[in-house]
């Protein structure tokens, strides 16, 4: 088992804590070594041996309960024991975090459970929703926006799909009933953001293959909201269900984004969106609200997330990466050479940071999904500062290469 939760071999985002931890020890011997009377240096070395140990032991209690958990929610079989689960779910991953501060750990245990809990749910709805159906009839469910990219943040929105094969339209009233079973199973766990209601398309939308082509086709003529549409069709994913089926939907939607690209409407909508403001002024300051009730703060996601999601997404798209998250599209990037290794690097970086931001605060809020955050950069230390600029300077880096390309292309 890794030390941390989620590290990976040559990953800067997921070695994080780790590497603080590591710097915290060196720079500890390092600064009194040299001042150590006979008999000191082993009591330090005792003294950091039993740091690690706690480490450790918390490492392994941590994976106990979450094993136990995971055991708990495998034998769930009744619908109102989902929020439950849910409840010490959120609680096992809010401390996981408050310990070790790891977006990438705190982005794959909710993925995990997340996964988990629509394939459960998926299976509860389909036991309720008539005897009189086969028990075999396929189908599929799939997660776009933050779901879809495995990208877990208190208060942001995702949309999910209910497919089912054109050979099954004829059973169109039973898709309809566990739609509506999965929607209420779903929405008492919160899986449902503020900003959609459950019953209507933006929370869980239903039909046919056939009717999905046509519902993600239509998509495509609303150019100018090219940010949902590659939200949308970019970010999909299979998460419970037929996966064959699921892997079908998503090359349709690839050959619809790929079809687009060579347009000068895509292109122009491209370049606009690569475009949008980010917390960082032409002289390194940072860019704030001039007036409301947030003057001199930056909003996280719109200001700091958005734009390197959504121009990590945009390059993504355009070199046909099939990677959803945004860790692993940089990683694909840079190892197909559209993208140098050290801005990649910067942005790994920004993304931790930022991303760990927007986590710490939202469960600092009274309300954690909270979906409008705002952070006042003077609240932030020298170091702190340092950071946010030179991430902010990666994304404007970003923002730069991905108007070239389009603007190469038009």
């Amino acid at each position: 088992m890794a030390i941390f939760l989620g590290a990976k071999g040559g990953d800067i985002v997921a070695t994080q804590s780790a590497s603080r931890l590591l710097t915290a020890v060196r720079e500890k011997v390092a600064g009194k070594m040299a001042y150590l009377l006979a008999g000191e240096d082993a009591e330090l070395l005792r003294n950091l041996r039993l740091r690690v140990g706690d480490e450790l032991a918390f490492e392994e209690d941590f994976s106990h309960r979450l094993d136990l958990q995971l055991q708990e929610f495998a034998q769930v079989e009744y619908a109102d024991q989902l929020a439950g689960a849910c409840i010490r779910f959120t609680l096992l991953t809010k401390e996981y975090f408050t310990r070790r501060s790891s977006v990438i750990a705190f982005h794959g245990l909710c993925a995990t459970f997340h996964d988990l809990l629509f394939r459960k749910a998926l299976v509860l709805a389909q036991t309720g929703a008539g005897t009189m159906y086969p028990d075999d009839i396929p189908c599929c469910l799939l997660a776009t926006g933050s779901a879809g990219r495995k990208e877990f943040m208190p208060g942001t929105d995702s949309r999910y799909f209910l497919v089912y094969p054109d050979s099954q339209v004829h059973h169109a009233g039973y898709f309809e009933e566990m739609r509506y079973r999965l929607i209420a199973l779903l929405d008492q766990c919160g899986i449902f953001g503020a900003g959609h209601r459950p019953i209507d398309d933006g929370g869980l939308w239903k039909g046919s293959e056939s009717e999905w082509r046509s519902w993600s086709s239509s998509q495509m003529q609303r150019i100018g909201k090219l940010g949902e549409i590659l939200a949308v069709l970019g970010d999909l994913r299979g998460i419970a269900g037929d996966e064959t089926l699921a892997a079908g939907l998503k090359t349709i939607s690839s050959e619809l984004l790929a079809k687009e690209q060579g347009k000068d409407l895509y292109g122009q909508a491209a370049r606009k969106l690569s475009s949008m403001p980010v917390a960082l002024g032409m002289f390194g300051n940072f860019k704030t609200l001039r007036s409301g009730e947030h003057r001199g703060m930056f909003n996280l996601d719109e200001a700091v997330l958005n734009p390197l999601l959504i121009n990590v997404r945009i390059l993504a798209v355009h070199h046909s990466l099939v990677e959803t998250g945004t860790v692993e599209r940089i990683k694909g990037l840079v190892n197909a050479g559209h993208l140098g290794v050290d801005l990649a690097d910067r942005l790994l970086k920004a993304y931790h940071l930022f991303a760990g931001y927007r986590i710490k605060q939202s469960m600092e809020a009274e309300d954690y999904k909270v979906n409008e955050l705002y952070l006042n950069p003077d609240e932030l230390g020298e170091e702190e500062a340092f950071l946010f600029k030179s991430g902010l300077e990666a994304v404007i880096n970003l923002q730069k290469i991905v108007y070239q390309v389009f603007s190469e292309q038009g």
